[in-house]
């Protein structure tokens, strides 16, 4: 068994929304995530498969992109003046990997991660990305594909 801690942080810029003509502006999303799972290795030679549970909490800032936001805000979001706003999610996951130990201080290991949305809670001070349809971002499924290397000292 091993228990293990992650903490990502991401940035990216999400498109616009298309909606009756009008178009809303490109957003900039920081996304923030911490996560605590356990592995429970299959065997113990030099290869490792394992599989795992996960919990994650993502906290996610936006902000309407500098050039588009005052435009946008003018003609077509004259109920709200916040340019940022803020989101919280609690994702389930689910780990399969393995480990290939080279030697007794290097490891490279691969790892999927899938993770389902548990909970999730939008700031309602501003106007969030997806305004009139679509799933919102903090409840939809995510994945990820990871290689590391891990050096013991």
């Amino acid at each position: 068994y091993a228990v293990e801690g992650a903490f990502i942080f991401s940035n990216y810029t999400m498109n616009p929304v298309y909606y009756n003509g009008y178009v809303a502006p490109d957003m900039e999303v920081n996304q923030y995530a911490a996560s605590l799972g356990m592995k429970y290795f299959m065997f113990t030679g030099m290869v490792k498969p394992f599989l795992g549970g996960l919990v994650q909490y993502n906290y996610r800032t936006y902000a309407w992109s500098n050039k588009n936001y005052s435009y946008y805000n003018n003609n077509y979001n004259n109920n709200n003046n916040s340019q940022n706003t803020s989101s919280q999610a609690i994702d389930l996951g689910l780990n399969v990997g393995a480990d290939i130990t080279f030697s007794n201080k290097f490891t490279v290991g691969v790892d999927y991660r899938y993770f389902f949305n548990l909970s999730s809670r939008k700031d309602n001070s501003a106007f969030v990305y997806q305004p009139y349809y679509g799933t919102p971002l903090e409840q939809l499924n995510a994945a990820l594909l990871s290689l590391s290397a891990k050096v013991q000292f």
